[in-house]
């Protein structure tokens, strides 16, 4: 629900030393690599057993770029986590590799209930202070439409906390 065109995979590309999407739907699986710049020659298809399906998007930032970068990794699990909130029934997954793909760590991300799930998180551990309040409706003007949903409550905090949301991005306020 990011980006525009295309535009973040083809910057991800040129910026890594490898970058590979394998795409499973329809009894099939497509994977398309790119290494050290160089295209493989087409995409490749290929009949697929198993059931599960999706795309991944794996790759290996350019350390003549970046140099030995160090990874954020619960920010990337947060920011993985927030597009799972706001993506019902879309399983995010985080796979921390090492070395050749050595798996460090496996963490998966999927809701049900949206902004619903989200604000139940975000006040785990809280006292409510009053029953949450959900709102979703549809709205048209001058041809243009949109969904538009929130979520709210009062806990015991001292202070508030807002989150933005447009078109699937996390719009903060500060």
């Amino acid at each position: 629900s990011l980006g525009l065109n295309g535009v973040g995979a083809t910057v991800t590309n040129a910026l890594s030393s490898e970058f590979e999407i394998v795409v499973r739907r329809d009894g099939c699986q497509c994977t398309f690599g790119v290494f050290d710049g160089e295209y493989d020659d087409e995409p490749i298809i290929e009949p697929y057993p198993g059931k599960d399906t999706g795309t991944m998007v794996s790759f290996i930032p350019d350390p003549e770029v970046f140099g030995d970068l160090k990874w954020d990794i619960e920010k990337i699990k947060s920011e993985l986590q927030l597009h799972a909130l706001l993506n019902n029934g879309i399983t995010f997954e985080v796979v921390e590799t090492e070395g050749n793909y050595n798996i460090l760590s496996r963490t998966s991300y999927k809701y049900t209930n949206g902004i619903k799930d989200m604000l139940k998180l975000k006040t785990e551990g809280l006292t409510m202070m009053t029953d949450p309040v959900y709102f979703k409706t549809f709205v048209e003007l001058n041809g243009e439409s949109c969904d538009v949903e929130f979520a709210f409550a009062y806990c015991d905090k001292a202070y508030e906390t807002i989150y933005s949301f447009v078109n699937g991005g996390y719009t903060p306020h500060d």
